[in-house]
């Protein structure tokens, strides 16, 4: 007993000296250049490109005066920078099932450069029921691309507040989704037994179905949410799977909220040569509840 006793206080000893509260400043890294773009069919093209920052920081310095194209079967298609938003853009709309080559040469001849796939819309239905206060959404995708790698489902909720603060403006709002689906992704869900019936988890702002759980290129979704207007479905390449992927855990699991023994540090994967970042395509579906 005795020996079982100082087995405990020794064990706690070293998980007290483990934790130190560091105050210091995180260590300065070279900093890169970052290029962040979702490419989307029938959509015009817009690209991020900015300087690396500190950990924690919110502000991105940008990078103007550089040279940006996109080639698609030997089409150059130039990019302007756009001074007042920040971005290089293009009113070229994007083709699907299409390769696309980004080229960037910054003002002190940098270069970066990635390739992204365009993926074609899959065939999409949803129907809708009335559960009491709730709505319940079957969504059903049918000859889903080939390189799609997860399917995204957020729902939202249209507020107006102009009428309680006249500064606001209207904005859509993420609404409580529950999904009873067996195949989805498990990280960020929680217990909820205030859903409707057979819906007893609920998810932290989308639902992400891997399409490696499709049966015949075809997948069913159920989904429900008690106030909803919106419907935002993401038919998401490998690469901006990943990336999306490991920016949310990156994110949801933060060294100051979560226990020091359950947090673990999460590395953004990047397909940028020469950089860091993303280059990528999805296909976008948007159903509005009321109008659809």
């Amino acid at each position: 007993m005795k020996t079982l006793n100082k087995f405990v206080i020794s064990i706690t000893l070293i998980m007290l000296c483990c934790c130190t509260d560091y105050l210091g400043d995180f260590p300065e890294t070279e900093q890169k250049h970052v290029v962040n773009a979702m490419l989307c069919v029938d959509s015009t093209v817009v690209v991020d490109l900015t300087l690396s920052n500190a950990p924690k920081t919110s502000s991105f310095t940008f990078v103007p005066n550089a040279t940006m194209d996109i080639i698609n079967d030997k089409n150059v298609i130039p990019l302007t920078y756009d001074e007042q938003k920040g971005y290089y853009k293009s009113d070229y709309k994007l083709k699907s099932a299409c390769d696309y080559q980004l080229n960037i040469e910054t003002f002190d001849k940098k270069k970066l450069s990635a390739k992204a796939y365009v993926p074609r819309k899959s065939n999409l239905s949803i129907k809708q029921t009335e559960n009491n206060s709730y709505s319940l959404f079957e969504i059903k995708l049918c000859d889903i691309d080939e390189k799609i790698n997860a399917i995204y489902i957020y729902m939202y909720e249209y507020i107006d507040w102009t009428q309680y603060k006249p500064e606001s403006k209207p904005h859509y709002h993420p609404a409580i989704l529950y999904c009873k689906t067996p195949t989805v992704d498990q990280f960020n869900r929680f217990r909820d037994d205030l859903g409707p019936q057979g819906y007893i988890y609920s998810y932290d702002a989308f639902v992400r179905a891997p399409v490696e759980a499709a049966l015949n290129q075809q997948m069913i979704l159920k989904v429900a949410s008690m106030q909803v207007d919106r419907i935002l479905i993401i038919e998401a390449t490998e690469e901006w799977d990943y990336y999306y992927k490991a920016a949310f855990l990156q994110r949801y699991f933060d060294p100051e909220i979560n226990l020091p023994f359950t947090y673990e540090s999460i590395n953004l994967p990047s397909n940028i040569d020469g950089g860091a970042g993303i280059f990528a395509g999805t296909a976008v579906h948007i159903y509005d509840v009321k109008k659809d």
